[in-house]
């Protein structure tokens, strides 16, 4: 209805306004208002996804607060207790917030390894077979499209082999936002596609990799992906460019790299 989103517009203003705030204060000030809003366990679904919406804006509007007050383990926690199920019937609302920050912490290049493994786990159980179905399709897909931008603009790491793994269980998701997002996340977790300004040539090294450690070519997880790859992802990785054009735009933007920047081989 109207009413309720020009609530939620007030509430992203409100929120974009906080970001903006902590960034002209003293650091100690900031410090304060931030840690106000980090989220605790006895937080329900809408607190947390209220308290959220305002770290997501401190991270967008003012990172250096976070950097200078050593904020990121506390931002990194809320994130993962946002995504531990509880049953509250307003959980989808917090764990796309939650999904949100994660997707901003990993996308900085500072972020410490001892905030960026956890929050890559706390989205990858947002899709993994075990948990996925304690998440709704709303967190499935922002979920799969935060780690596909982390896998193409930071890299996943140690931690690809379980991203490839749960974002393959949902490439024959009934849901085509879902599956999409799944696939393009596949693509650039094994670093299949051709992007040459960002780095990949469509070396299979990757995924030759990823199916020696799931059991080899005769394993169920290894004949799924390659059967995948041959039918789609290869299709899919010798048609990056518009790939990027009809899919990647937003999470460009949010990387700090809009079209312009991305130039000819994008």
């Amino acid at each position: 209805s109207a009413a309720c989103l020009a609530d939620a517009r007030w509430r992203q203003l409100r929120s974009s306004i906080f970001g903006s705030l902590c960034g002209v204060l003293p650091e100690d000030a900031a410090t304060r208002l931030v840690l106000q809003h980090v989220v605790d366990e006895a937080d329900d679904a809408l607190e947390q996804a209220a308290k959220l919406s305002y770290l997501a804006a401190v991270l967008a509007e003012s990172p250096q607060v976070v950097a200078a007050a050593d904020l990121s383990e506390k931002i990194s926690a809320s994130v993962v207790q946002a995504l531990t199920p509880r049953g509250d019937i307003h959980q989808a609302q917090a764990s796309v917030q939650a999904v949100l920050v994660a997707k901003t912490a990993l996308l900085d290049r500072t972020t410490p390894p001892a905030v960026f493994l956890p929050l890559v786990d706390a989205l990858v159980r947002v899709v993994d077979p075990a948990t996925t179905a304690l998440f709704d399709s709303d967190s499935h897909q922002a979920a799969l499209a935060a780690l596909k931008a982390v896998a193409k603009h930071v890299g996943v790491g140690a931690r690809r082999d379980a991203v490839v793994h749960a974002a393959m269980s949902h490439v024959r998701d009934r849901n085509i936002p879902v599956k999409l997002a799944a696939e393009r996340c596949v693509l650039y977790a094994l670093r299949l596609a051709r992007l040459p300004a960002l780095g990949f040539d469509g070396d299979e090294a990757g995924l030759a990799s990823y199916v020696e450690n799931v059991g080899g070519p005769a394993s169920e997880k290894g004949k799924l992906v390659l059967d995948y790859q041959r039918r789609v992802l290869g299709k899919l990785a010798d048609t990056t460019r518009e790939l990027d054009y009809m899919s990647d735009d937003e999470d460009d933007l949010v990387a700090g790299r809009g079209d312009d920047e991305m130039g000819a081989d994008a």
